[in-house]
């Protein structure tokens, strides 16, 4: 991941509330991580709290979506699907996107062609006669699910498929859920579409991503991301000493977003926003974050970095020390334990950039690879 692939997605995510993506291989134990990651971020806007329950309900249905039907099986090297979830002006987004049988997409295309065509009132009672008809083992309820989704959701589901091969295709699915959020303004955002989500999947598949989160930093935001990504290790292979490193920098990478991100009021509410994206490519772990910083920062960042590159791992950990004594205004000009930990635990595989945006702040962005 380069440096100006995260500008590049935090240009893309830029008017996003919320933007959560993992692509890869699932299991249900992720989905309490990302239920805290979204319901944080809901709590933190007054238009979107009375939605909570029913943005969650669809954030799980659609993520089920793929634990049931994303595994591909071994002939094939790619991953089990993608799920999105984003929050931008007046809509909340979740699309999932994973392979499929291609003996599956008739059935199912004319399961949610009926759907996209039937009333309210008409899902309601079609939800209650496949409920009845529905086996005692109450296997086969994966149509349940799927009309649960057109009730809950206030604009149309938008759905494609792209055949990959005679055994495999590629199911594209969009849920859209109005909110009260700018319901008075004049300055509402444009509706995204599928298409839009195709080519945001086209840009993760060419930059080898595997999580993106563009949000608040607060620290209630930092543990459930850390959590997705412990349930998502189970299912990859590699060194686990690799995979611990990529842990503490992941660790002081989302901290140092959360202590140093520009502030900003929301619905009384000061937050930190940034970007954190992980990435995977033959083996080799690229993690990235970018955040705005006030200009007048810059200058002294950018030569406290360069003093640190400078830096054997033993001076970094005697300088380690030395700060942890000293008190936490040291911290907060950008000169504690955070930067250092990072660059020892990096060691040569890590870059900077600062990019000028106004008057005011500078987005700063940090690359590692391990």
């Amino acid at each position: 991941m380069s440096l100006d692939k995260v500008q590049l997605f935090y240009n893309t995510l830029a008017k996003d509330h919320l933007s959560f993506l993992f692509q890869g291989a699932y299991n249900d134990d992720m989905t309490e991580g990302i239920l805290e990651l979204t319901e944080y971020n809901i709590d933190n806007y007054e238009g979107l709290t009375k939605l909570k329950k029913k943005i969650s309900f669809l954030i799980v249905e659609c993520f089920q979506n793929i634990v049931r039907h994303g595994q591909v099986g071994e002939d094939y090297d790619i991953p089990e699907g993608v799920f999105i979830t984003r929050n931008r002006g007046n809509i909340n987004y979740i699309s999932s996107i994973n392979y499929l049988r291609t003996e599956l997409v008739g059935p199912l295309k004319e399961t949610l062609d009926k759907l996209k065509d039937l009333s309210k009132e008409e899902l309601k009672q079609f939800y209650l006669e496949t409920l009845i008809d529905l086996p005692m083992s109450g296997k086969g309820g994966a149509g349940l699910g799927l009309i649960e989704l057109a009730r809950k959701s206030t604009l149309p589901l938008s759905y494609d498929f792209k055949k990959v091969d005679d055994k495999l295709s590629l199911f594209y699915f969009l849920v859209r859920i109005e909110n009260d959020l700018y319901v008075n303004s004049d300055d509402r955002l444009g509706t995204l579409d599928l298409d839009s989500f195709i080519k945001f999947y086209d840009m993760i598949k060419e930059t080898n991503t595997m999580m993106v989160y563009k949000g608040d930093f607060a620290k209630a935001s930092i543990l459930p991301i850390l959590k997705i990504f412990e349930d998502s290790i189970q299912n990859l292979d590699g060194n686990i000493n690799i995979k611990k490193r990529v842990y503490i920098i992941m660790v002081e990478l989302l901290e140092n977003i959360s202590e140093h991100a520009v502030e900003y009021s929301v619905d009384n509410q000061d937050l930190k926003e940034g970007i954190f994206i992980l990435g995977i490519k033959n083996n080799i772990y690229l993690i990235s974050t970018g955040n705005k910083v006030d200009n007048e920062q810059v200058p002294k960042i950018k030569a406290y970095i360069e003093s640190l590159k400078e830096l054997s791992y033993a001076e970094l950990r005697r300088l380690y020390v030395k700060n942890l004594k000293k008190s936490k205004w040291v911290d907060s000009e950008y000169e504690g334990l955070g930067l250092i930990d990072i660059v020892s635990e990096s060691g040569d595989n890590i870059n900077f950039n600062f990019k000028k945006l106004n008057d005011e702040h500078t987005f700063f962005s940090i690359d590692v690879q391990i």
